[in-house]
């Protein structure tokens, strides 16, 4: 049977011996030196990839993770079938991506017919090796998101050498070595297991960070402690001595290097003055996306990506609102200030606020960090 005909079989008749043929037979592609590669081993092959440990963060735990999801994508197909829908479980279903593929093919190969069955088998075959490169990448994003969503990495520097620690992501930047050199004595970067010893005494003093469903809360609630909040209570003070607008240029400012290029090009000044004039702006009610943008050399583009002033519409490639990096960045900011959260509830906006905290826009990476 021919790689179009296995993949009718088992989004269609979700016929599970054609499952494993593909997966156990079918040669999907050669490696460099003449090695093949079926599915699995095509996955194995991306994962092992600079750019998977681009796209994870260089987080290696998050690349198993996403190589773990890719293939499920592709292997995992649900037991039932109720009317005319497929009864929803956890994971994803198999049977959907081959559908995808065979809609796909299909179209390509009566668009353009093929000249003789190898030619469309080979054809076949590369299709199906772009949609699985394609999902192991949207894998990758979906890994880093669920693994760092609540923490950031921080690069402690000590006499010349360097620890990488995961602080709660709501930590102002200027807070975090404070914070370390106040909480973390007697630190020796040359130590063995030094990183290990120093990540647990911080995941003890501050907690580790975790999501929990709103079922799970509510199931457990008399098991979960209350519990302080540092991360927050560090942000509580930075704004008190400093305020809103100084705390968040000088957050930004502190993270040039993860901001988006035409961003990071104005510099750590550059874009702690960005900020504040933009705060200013607002404070004074005469806020000028355009005056503001061409003042700092920057698109109107880069500027509505970074701080526009329109971003309720929702984006032509996402149903998810595409909310600027800065505000973003604001309300993650915000949200773990004790004041401004009572009062944003009592006010009755409280729900915008999680609105931007949970969305995911096409530019999520640069507010979140």
């Amino acid at each position: 049977m021919s790689l179009v005909e296995l993949g009718e079989r088992i989004a269609i008749d979700r016929d599970r011996h054609a499952l494993k043929e593909l997966h156990d037979n079918r040669v999907l592609c050669y490696r460099r030196g003449g090695d093949s590669l079926r599915l699995v081993e095509y996955i194995q092959m991306l994962s092992e990839g600079s750019l998977a440990r681009r796209w994870c963060g260089c987080d290696p735990m998050a690349v198993v993770k996403a190589y773990d999801l890719t293939v499920d994508k592709f292997s995992r197909l649900t037991d039932e079938q109720g009317g005319t829908s497929l009864r929803r479980s956890q994971g994803p279903d198999c049977g959907y991506y081959y559908a995808a593929f065979i809609t796909h093919i299909t179209a390509r190969l009566k668009a353009d017919p093929p000249a003789n069955s190898i030619e469309a088998e080979m054809r076949a075959s590369q299709s199906l090796r772009k949609l699985v490169a394609r999902h192991f990448y949207l894998s990758c994003l979906e890994s880093r998101r669920r693994s760092q969503r609540l923490v950031r990495r921080y690069l402690w520097k000590l006499d010349g050498r360097a620890l990488y620690l995961w602080l709660p992501l709501e930590m102002p930047g200027r807070q975090c070595r404070r914070w370390l050199e106040a909480n973390i004595p007697d630190v020796d970067p040359n130590r063995p297991g030094e990183q290990q010893r120093v990540q647990a005494r911080v995941d003890r003093l501050l907690g580790r960070p975790r999501v929990l469903s709103v079922e799970n809360a509510l199931a457990k609630a008399g098991d979960i402690a209350v519990e302080t909040d540092p991360a927050g209570a560090l942000i509580e003070q930075e704004m008190q001595s400093r305020g809103l607008a100084r705390t968040i240029a000088d957050e930004k400012a502190e993270n040039i290097a993860l901001q988006r290029p035409a961003i990071s090009r104005l510099g750590a000044e550059g874009l702690r003055q960005l900020v504040q004039v933009i705060f200013d702006g607002l404070m004074r009610g005469d806020f000028r996306a355009d005056r503001i943008a061409e003042s700092f050399g920057l698109s109107k583009a880069t500027f509505s990506r970074f701080a526009g002033s329109r971003w309720q519409s929702h984006s032509s490639e996402s149903t998810e609102p595409s909310i600027p990096d800065l505000w973003r960045n604001t309300a993650r900011t915000l949200a773990r200030h004790p004041g401004f959260v009572a009062a944003a509830k009592r006010a009755g906006v409280w729900s915008q606020v999680t609105d931007v905290l949970n969305a995911v826009g096409p530019g999520g990476r640069y507010g979140d960090e």
